[in-house]
């Protein structure tokens, strides 16, 4: 299990040794505390001293059985979907414990999608004094330009494909369509959830300091950053589900072109094929059948036969 502390002052935030005892933070002081495992079992055996609550541990151990906000006095547990950053078709979840004076981030060991964090909340770019709303305004902020960052990825592999259905339909198989869908299904999925969780967090009790409520603002103008994700999300949907009905036309129209030629084929042979069983007839009497020439002059009868239809049927657009 890792543990990393960090101590937020108004002036910014560095990391600090920890022991990993929660006993060592002074109330006083304020702190980011980042904890990667996937035994979830054992992080809420081990904040099980500083959480009382067996519904919030159970947030803790069983993240996905409880992706939504939990209050409980003055404490939050929140659990957010997130995508792996190996794989971002993924789901891990970002569990966030929120109190008076510490904020501690659960994610797999896998997982980097806050790794660069605390040099942006260093960077503090609002000029506001740092504080834990603060931090967790960073927090969602990160979030968000994940989902951003992952969608503009799928925008790009949707627009390969429109590229490639419009320029070699062929090279294209159906089940790279299908995976595309699936994936997009999966992050806008994800999108939505965070969205739904987030939304609930303007409505929270938030001090009466001035720079928290400034945060809370913040918060509310980040929020419209999904408005614009499911957007994009839905459009890329819609234009992936555009492709398949494409794709399936498609191929409608290849198994007809098939059977339009199988059909020119069997009408190009059902003449030749008359005048085949006439002559196989076993009568004692045919004239033709003394006839010198008479097999190079059926040959040919038979030959122009084919030329005519061929002519004919082009004639009537069977070739177009």
């Amino acid at each position: 299990m890792l543990k990393i502390l960090r101590h937020i002052t108004s002036e910014g935030i560095e990391r600090v040794k920890f022991s990993g005892n929660f006993k060592e933070l002074s109330s006083i002081g304020t702190y980011w505390l980042e904890i990667k495992s996937s035994d979830r079992l054992a992080i809420a055996n081990y904040m099980s001293s500083l959480i009382t609550d067996k519904k919030a541990l159970l947030y803790v151990s069983q993240p996905g059985n409880y992706s939504r906000i939990l209050l409980v006095s003055n404490s939050l547990v929140m659990n957010l979907p997130v995508t792996n950053t190996n794989e971002i078709f993924e789901t891990d979840y970002l569990t966030i414990f929120a109190t008076n004076n510490i904020i501690i981030t659960i994610l797999p060991e896998q997982n980097s999608i806050l790794e660069e964090l605390a040099e942006a909340i260093q960077s503090n770019h609002f000029n506001f004094q740092l504080n834990l709303h603060l931090v967790l305004y960073y927090i969602i902020s990160e979030i968000l330009q994940s989902g951003i960052d992952n969608s503009s990825l799928l925008r790009k592999q949707v627009n390969a494909l429109a590229i490639k259905m419009e320029t070699d339909p062929d090279s294209l198989p159906l089940k790279e369509i299908i995976q595309c869908k699936r994936e997009v299904g999966q992050i806008y999925s994800i999108i939505q959830e965070q969205y739904h969780i987030l939304g609930f967090m303007p409505k929270l009790n938030w001090s009466k300091v001035e720079e928290t409520n400034n945060v809370r603002d913040e918060l509310k103008e980040l929020f419209r950053g999904y408005d614009y994700l499911e957007k994009n999300m839905e459009r890329q949907e819609d234009k992936l589900e555009s492709l398949h009905v494409q794709y399936q036309l498609m191929l409608h129209e290849k198994g007809n072109k098939r059977l339009n030629t199988l059909t020119i084929v069997q009408a190009i042979f059902v003449p030749l094929t008359l005048i085949a069983g006439i002559y196989g007839m076993n009568f004692s009497r045919m004239p033709e059948l003394n006839w010198a020439s008479g097999y190079f002059l059926i040959l040919g009868f038979m030959g122009l036969i084919v030329l005519f239809e061929l002519w004919w049927f082009r004639k009537k657009g069977w070739f177009d």
